[in-house]
């Protein structure tokens, strides 16, 4: 005789108990908090900005821009007039490529007095929207790892948001402001470059906040590290002199190597000089090239 099975009649009340249980640490208890689920981790993207950048010249020629409520890019002067470019042929040190030495005539400009900072450019990425990261606690350095065309790209921004010409300077007007009327080596003059006055030859081994070495650097004009520190990207393409800005040089659509000007912390004493000329090419990120922008008069 097989095993006897008892079926025993369902209990109801034992039923809805499991039931409730069931429910309740799958679901959560109806009068206790349950656990959050954990926050999404996304990178914040920049948002674009409502600030229009806003132009004041003071009676002393400076230009200030307001690139945020918090962030001024400062412009000097540079008037009208003819100066000396290029490197005369009884200069040692002078490179072919500088050469012959001519005398051109500009009209006024303001340049502006420091390179582009990394707080200036950071303004430019938020009002844009352009993915950026600031390097840490290094606002009032130069930016640099910038290839030409995000300076070009931050001229035509602050262009457009000011409506006046913004630009890169060309060899021209970044030599003029950079060694006056008189030919000068250097932007304070024709003594040798030391350690005291420019930040160059490695001696710092990277760059320094901008302006840290003037006035005692500062050329005629006024403005800041035109020597040393970084290089600045130029608009104009490496061509053979005397310069001319009607020979296709200043044609920004060619995507060419760039002059750059002015010589950086890595660069001995002769590449510091206010005629010395560099090209790299506009799609590559340096760390010892940035830039400065010119604004033409309203």
């Amino acid at each position: 005789m097989g095993p006897i099975q008892v079926m025993m009649k369902p209990n109801l009340k034992s039923l809805f108990m499991v039931f409730t249980v069931a429910c309740l640490t799958a679901c959560g208890s109806a009068g206790a908090p349950t656990a959050p689920l954990p926050a999404a981790t996304t990178t914040p993207q920049p948002v674009a900005t409502a600030w229009n950048p806003s132009i004041s010249i003071s009676p002393s020629g400076e230009a200030a821009i307001a690139l945020s409520p918090d962030v001024t890019l400062t412009m000097v002067r540079v008037p009208a007039g003819p100066f000396l470019m290029g490197s005369g042929d009884t200069e040692n040190d002078a490179l072919a490529i500088e050469k012959p030495q001519t005398t051109l005539t500009l009209d006024e400009y303001y340049i502006g007095k420091y390179d582009v900072t990394n707080e200036q450019y950071a303004a430019f990425t938020r009002a844009t929207g352009r993915t950026w990261t600031m390097p840490l606690a290094k606002g009032q350095f130069p930016v640099v790892n910038v290839a030409w065309k995000d300076a070009i790209a931050f001229c035509d921004w602050l262009g457009q948001a000011t409506g006046r010409i913004v630009r890169l300077p060309s060899e021209a007007q970044w030599e003029k402001a950079a060694r006056g009327t008189d030919g000068r080596k250097y932007p304070w003059g024709n003594e040798d470059p030391d350690a005291k006055r420019i930040n160059f030859n490695n001696n710092v081994r990277g760059t320094t906040v901008v302006g840290q070495y003037s006035p005692q650097s500062d050329s005629p004009y006024g403005v800041s590290d035109m020597a040393g520190n970084v290089r600045n990207w130029t608009s104009s393409l490496l061509s053979a002199y005397p310069y001319r800005n009607d020979d296709g040089r200043e044609n920004l659509q060619v995507d060419e190597w760039r002059a750059v000007r002015g010589g950086g912390f890595i660069s001995g004493g002769r590449g510091v000089r206010s005629a010395n000329r560099e090209s790299y090419s506009p799609t590559g990120k340096y760390d010892s090239i940035g830039f400065r922008i010119v604004m033409l008069p309203g």
